[in-house]
């Protein structure tokens, strides 16, 4: 079963009450979601946030009004697995990842103050980081929503050293639970560029020195899209950024170092997390 834990403010947006649930700890799914509203958005009349329960990932879904709880259900679960397959999934088991819901699902009260603190916070992080131009999340009126989620889903969320969560990672784990024949894989989230015509020319530099898929994903990267990298796929990188001093020069103006040093960093962690022969 989807559970939904609604606050007050979303279960008004969608016209419905909550219902009483039981959670059958013995049948494992994909998890619980918070919802709640964007109110400094077109008076919340945009998007509901809908952050997942373990990973505190964060998807929006946009409010066609008149909204319906069975209209949330349909397009966060069509969201999830677009999101799932986009993460590089394999669509055999992102299907199966949805299927632990058995096309059921419920909308409840929120029973954790801790989650809807996430939730405010996620949500007070957003409002500042769309007042900062830079940044380039809107176009004119439109909100550039995919740019928005990869920012909140690689901004740490706890305050202790061992409560840290980072969001996107803390949800490929999860797919993994469910699907633990898929390899672990980590965010490496570089500087971005801002300048459009600075792109072909990063673009250019990956495709020349890495394969066409990699290439696609480094530039994705560079785009702030949510993108997941193995082991092997941050050993390609690391070697090519050690032997090739020529694209490191070229892709100074973009911080590379951080980028390089996050990737020898990120690459020792996954290779601690393979099995001993």
């Amino acid at each position: 079963m989807l559970v939904l834990r609604c606050t007050i403010k979303a279960f008004k947006k969608i016209g419905s009450v909550p219902r009483g649930v039981e959670v059958d700890m013995y049948q494992p799914t994909f998890g619980e979601w918070c919802v709640n509203t964007v109110d400094f958005i077109n008076g919340g009349d945009l998007l509901l946030a809908c952050m997942h329960v373990e990973s505190l990932y964060v998807m929006f879904v946009p409010i066609q009004l008149p909204m319906s709880a069975e209209k949330l259900v349909e397009v966060l679960q069509s969201r999830l697995l677009a999101r799932l397959i986009e993460l590089e999934t394999p669509p055999d088991a992102a299907q199966r990842i949805l299927a632990t819901y058995q096309d059921a699902a419920v909308l409840a009260k929120t029973n954790s103050r801790k989650i809807v603190g996430h939730m405010n916070s996620m949500l007070q992080d957003m409002e500042i980081l769309l007042d900062i131009p830079e940044l380039k999340l809107s176009e004119g009126n439109k909100i550039l929503g995919t740019r928005i989620e990869h920012r909140l889903n690689y901004t740490p969320r706890g305050s202790s050293g061992k409560n840290v969560i980072w969001p996107l990672a803390k949800f490929w784990q999860c797919v993994r639970k469910l699907s633990p024949e898929l390899p672990p894989r980590v965010p490496v989230n570089p500087t971005p560029s801002y300048d459009n015509d600075a792109l072909p020319q990063i673009g250019k530099i990956f495709y020349d020195n890495f394969s066409d898929r990699l290439a696609s994903k480094l530039c994705a990267s560079f785009q702030e899209v949510d993108v997941l990298y193995s082991a092997n796929k941050l050993q390609e990188i690391a070697e090519a950024l050690d032997s090739r001093p020529a694209m490191l020069k070229s892709l100074a103006a973009n911080n590379v170092k951080y980028f390089h040093d996050q990737v020898h960093v990120k690459l020792e962690r996954l290779l601690r997390q393979r099995p001993s022969p």
